[in-house]
């Protein structure tokens, strides 16, 4: 297995684009675990946005090209239904002016995933592999992640709030 690098990422909600997320702590009922993190409120649209605090090293191995991991969770017990996490996702020159628009961007995904139940820490893995041209060394990674709980939404059937408590890129070193 080789070295990997992983870099954290700050995150917000959107004030203005589908602007329901808050920040919150969980209470665990038994307080040996709170977690704290940005919450998609049930049966609303919410964004939130994220950058690296670093930018990619220069160790970094372009194949694969990474993988984008978003820490979620949720108070339900049901482990049938799935959240839908879409993103969108730059790499972009610290030097020059990228655009802030994730229509522009070309990465993205909507993967779905069931949730191991109420409290337990979640792991949707994103493949970047696609994308390895973009993410070079010296750029820094930045995103939005939208979850659509919105009745009638066809993907997302969580019928409860989820809460996004990290957001980290990784990739293997040279």
């Amino acid at each position: 297995m080789a070295e990997e690098i992983k870099l954290v990422a700050d995150f917000w909600p959107s004030v203005v684009n589908n602007p329901n997320s808050y920040e919150d702590i969980w209470d665990q009922t038994n307080d040996l675990f709170l977690p704290r993190g940005l919450v998609f409120p049930d049966s609303l649209c919410s964004e939130i946005y994220f950058c690296c605090r670093e930018p990619i090293p220069a160790d970094v191995n372009a194949v694969p090209a990474g993988k984008l991991w978003i820490g979620w969770l949720t108070l339900s017990t049901d482990v049938a239904l799935v959240v839908e996490w879409d993103w969108a996702l730059t790499a972009f020159n610290p030097a020059t002016p990228d655009s802030w628009d994730p229509a522009a961007w070309g990465i993205t995904g909507a993967p779905t995933q069931a949730s191991a139940g109420a409290s337990k820490e979640n792991t949707c893995v994103c493949s970047l592999a696609a994308y390895a041209a973009s993410l070079v060394a010296g750029r820094v990674i930045a995103g939005r992640i939208k979850r659509d709980a919105t009745p009638g939404h066809a993907t997302d059937t969580l019928t409860s709030s989820a809460m996004i408590d990290s957001i980290i890129f990784v990739a293997d070193k040279t």
